[in-house]
């Protein structure tokens, strides 16, 4: 039985086992949801610290609590920069420098260079995440708002 190791300290360029094999679909459908939740869950946190912020500012100094947050709650173009961004970063910063996100980590996956039989280094994790994310945000802007 193979037991699961945490280790967030491997390197970029490390050889790959002997053992590495591709991943089939639902595996990485696995670690995709994993990794969702978990940029969900930031994206909480953040909002809830920043929600806390504007109440103890209003209580501090008087100024209004509710047009900010009814901005929070809009899809405005900064919202969408700052999800590509940090959904890119997050991708760029666990893969670049382990080889693995939290959810690809979890399920026993490594992302390997393009060329070589290593772990990507983050040049090309970022090249890689920029690309699938802004197709994926493009994609759905397109859905969104129906243009042809």
């Amino acid at each position: 039985m193979d037991t699961l190791r945490l280790d967030l300290f491997g390197e970029a360029g490390d050889q790959v086992p002997d053992t590495a094999e591709y991943m089939g679909f639902w595996r990485r459908v696995g670690a995709r949801a994993i990794d969702t939740a978990f940029h969900w869950l930031i994206t909480f946190v953040v909002v809830f610290v920043v929600g806390v912020h504007l109440f103890i500012r209003q209580e501090i100094s008087g100024t209004p609590a509710a047009p900010s947050i009814e901005l929070m709650g809009q899809r405005t173009f900064a919202a969408i920069a700052f999800s590509l961004l940090g959904s890119v970063m997050y991708g760029a910063i666990a893969e670049g420098f382990h080889g693995s996100t939290l959810g690809k980590r979890l399920l026993g996956m490594v992302v390997l260079h393009p060329f070589r039989d290593v772990r990507m280094d983050t040049r090309w994790v970022l090249i890689r995440n920029s690309a699938r994310n802004a197709v994926a945000q493009f994609k759905e802007m397109e859905r969104r708002y129906q243009v042809t």
